[in-house]
């Protein structure tokens, strides 16, 4: 209740504000706090005037935004006026407080779309049925550039509008997205190209981007239109891998003489896009420019010189100018569709364009092909081309930037790949098997730049496995010279500290002692069991076999595994080395690094190890008595040659305390 003791006189028009705080425009600081939403105490909220036990005027309100004042239009200042809901709407012009509204002043006329238009609040003018024709639509892109984030759709419009208020989907009953009103977003006349959010959409310049939408790979259809009403549809059928629907020219300029919308649903009006766009150069559309033509005349031949950007004839390459050098068809650190690829060296000048891929080169299938139109994609002598998967580095392992994305999987055993162009192979590999996270490459001393020998590559025995990572878990050279396959070594390793292959020293007599061994472990003992390993001399552990028997035939040893592997597995004079039932630390206890991994299990009793290389037996251990749980058997520190540590249950050995000191000198026996 309004009570004060000086007179408050208003006149016709004047605008009396009431308000919780002090401010310069308020009249009377009210105590009175509006309801934000219905509840069942006050299902309709409102605030109502009265003198006298009479109300004068009431008004009930929607529930409002949070930050927006509801705004009564001043065409309709009368006491019947503010009880229709449609004459008020929400505010749109900030006031001191940042909050939407004009409180203490005259409120501007009610705006149904008020959007913001560089600083000045204005209508927001809606598409009507004919402004819009879907004219292409990219709903398959490649794996290289990824969905849903590669995909877009462009239309024609023969007018200028916003897109404020614009609802995407697939039909009415399927609204994925509407763009949001407050600034606001004027397109046309012409081609409007929308993309979705995000960094691929991006590199497009969009004319807006949206979200939500997921466009479908099969018997797709787009939907336009504004609060529910259709403007446009189109059905876009089931797009190829990477290549986007669209609508011919010809359809494009009849809708802009009779503005039917209806003109693009035929099947015969729709084709696929055939010229590649940037800056990927691998999908094919034309997002935000004119389409090409349906069913048109073949390419040309000619690609855009990137220096001159003028039209000029591809350079292709002829036989003997590239040969297939490495393929990594097995990677380990991501999914053979993300991490799969190919290297190429080029002995001379020339384009990519054209260039056909595939599996099966008799007879000649192309899998996929590098476009023809667009941009030259030069290729000098010496360079090592690389074709990937995928171009993303945080999807494709970190590999370097790949000169072209392909579709073309590569089999994992019985596999091949040839390239070639305009129907004639230029070279293939065929290979029977691949290894888990390693390439397999053309020893570098074979590839003869300036004479090169297509069928070097056809020869297993000039192939290898890649050495070096290229990541945490793959090993290959991608777009980088190859290694020597052994580099001329009988027996190589490849040395991570060298950062090169080397030859392996392999242990002889006197070189290992068992020094210490855990058979009784708690928990699960094929996981926790190990033994350690002193080196008398600089060797490595690849061809070193471990048997569980003291004195094994030549036949156990003949069939007996070598620890292996392509990285050397170093032991310097002095140190000692971990051998273990497993080398996860999670699984096997906590154990220091494991060089190597043994397969058999140590028994709790009557139990032997042994060590050989080749028929050589270097160290052999036995025991007959118990071993006691989680208690180690250690060889005192002060022994370290191999033919005085054969009996474990008399001196040198004795109990370790506990479970051991592994990978550690031994502390001296009592």
């Amino acid at each position: 209740m309004l009570q004060q003791p000086e007179c408050f006189k208003v006149g016709p028009g004047d605008t009396v504000l009431f308000s919780q705080k002090q401010w310069v425009e308020t009249d009377v600081v009210m105590k009175l706090t509006l309801s934000d939403s219905p509840s069942d105490s006050n299902p309709s909220p409102g605030v109502f005037i009265a003198y006298g036990g009479q109300i004068l005027d009431e008004l009930h309100y929607p529930k409002p935004k949070d930050g927006v004042a509801w705004s009564l239009d001043p065409g309709a200042t009368t006491v019947a006026g503010n009880d229709d809901p449609a004459n008020l709407c929400l505010a749109y012009e900030a006031f001191a407080e940042g909050d939407l509204g004009t409180p203490g002043v005259a409120n501007p006329v009610c705006l149904k779309s008020p959007c913001d238009d560089g600083g000045t609040v204005r209508e927001a003018l809606a598409p009507v049925p004919g402004d819009i024709f879907i004219t292409e639509v990219h709903a398959n892109a490649s794996t290289g550039i990824g969905e849903p984030g590669g995909e877009w759709i462009e239309f024609f419009t023969p007018v200028s509008f916003d897109l404020n208020g614009l609802q995407l989907g697939k039909s009415a009953e399927s609204i994925s997205f509407t763009f949001p009103g407050e600034q606001c977003l004027k397109v046309g006349p012409g081609l409007v190209l929308l993309a979705r959010s995000g960094a691929t959409g991006d590199m497009l310049s969009p004319a807006a981007t949206y979200s939500s939408l997921q466009l479908a790979n099969s018997d797709g259809t787009l939907w336009l239109g504004v609060g529910g009403v259709e403007l446009d549809h189109m059905p876009y059928d089931t797009p190829k891998d990477g290549v986007a629907r669209q609508v011919d020219p010809a359809v494009i300029d009849a809708f802009t003489q009779s503005l039917d919308p209806t003109l693009n649903d035929p099947a015969e009006a729709r084709c696929d896009a055939a010229v590649p766009y940037a800056p990927f150069n691998t999908d094919l559309g034309t997002p935000g420019a004119d389409n090409s033509v349906c069913n048109g005349p073949p390419p040309t031949g000619q690609c855009t010189d990137p220096d001159t950007q003028q039209p000029r004839d591809i350079d292709p390459p002829q036989a003997g100018e590239l040969l297939i050098t490495e393929w990594m068809a097995n990677p380990k650190l991501v999914g053979d569709t993300e991490g799969e690829w190919f290297e190429l060296l080029a002995d001379a000048d020339f384009d990519l364009n054209g260039l056909e891929l595939g599996k099966v080169w008799d007879p000649y299938t192309v899998g996929d092909f590098v476009p023809v139109a667009g941009d030259c994609l030069e290729v000098k002598a010496g360079d090592s081309v690389l074709i990937a998967r995928s171009a993303d580095a945080a999807v494709n392992g970190g590999l370097p930037a790949p000169r072209f994305v392909t579709k073309l999987s590569l089999g994992n055993s019985n596999g091949g790949l040839f390239v070639g162009h305009g129907g004639v192979e230029l070279d293939h590999v065929a290979y029977a098997t691949t290894s888990d996270g390693a390439s397999t490459q053309l020893s570098q001393e074979l590839i003869t730049p300036g004479a090169l020998d297509v069928a070097v590559n056809d020869d297993p025995a000039n192939l290898c496995t890649a050495a070096a990572l290229y990541n945490a878990s793959d090993k290959g050279s991608p777009g980088a010279q190859n290694v020597a396959c052994g580099g001329g070594f009988v027996d190589p390793c490849f040395d991570a500290d060298l950062g090169a292959m080397r030859e392996k020293h392999s242990p002889g007599a006197g070189d290992l002692v068992i020094t210490e061994f855990l058979a009784n472990p708690s928990g699960t003992e094929t996981d926790r069991e190990w033994f350690e390993v002193l080196a008398n001399a600089d060797v490595d552990l690849n061809n070193v076999k471990a048997l569980s028997k003291f004195a094994p035939t030549p036949t156990e040893l003949t069939n007996a595994k070598a620890f292996g592997g392509t990285d050397c597995i170093a032991v310097a004079a002095g140190t000692r080395a971990l051998v273990a039932r497993k080398a996860d630390p999670a699984v096997n206890g906590g154990l220091p690094a494991v060089d190597a991994a043994f397969a058999f299990s140590l028994a709790n009793s009557a139990g032997a190890i042994s060590l050989a290389v080749g028929d050589l037996v270097i160290d052999a251990v036995q025991w007959a008595t118990s071993q006691g749980e989680d208690i180690a058997t250690q060889l005192d520190p002060g022994v370290s040659n191999p033919a005085l540590n054969d009996n474990t249950d008399a001196e040198p050995w004795c109990d370790a305390v506990g479970p051991g000191t592994p990978k550690q000198e031994n502390p001296a026996c009592p």
